[in-house]
């Protein structure tokens, strides 16, 4: 099994964000003053290709959309955090 989350955020201004988010692109999500959520999961080894969709769909029952956030997926490669 690989490990993996996905990173996501309102846009800086947008009309979803609540507060300042930080957030004015996708390196922005890796800021730790940033206002970012996580989500993280475990798929089969090899299933590079469909870690983003299941981030999303976490995301999405979280009420996220992707109109007005940027998202990012990181896995674990044993020692850091590595995008996919």
């Amino acid at each position: 099994m690989t490990k993996y989350r996905f990173l996501i955020g309102w846009m800086e201004g947008s009309d979803s964000a609540s507060d300042p988010t930080g957030i004015e692109s996708q390196e922005d999500l890796l800021d730790p003053n940033n206002q970012v959520d996580s989500f993280e999961f475990e798929l089969p080894n090899g299933m590079d290709g469909y870690a983003w969709r299941v981030g999303a769909s976490y995301a999405f029952d979280a009420n996220f959309t992707a109109h007005d956030s940027f998202s990012l997926v990181q896995k674990w490669d044993g020692d850091k955090w590595v995008d996919v």
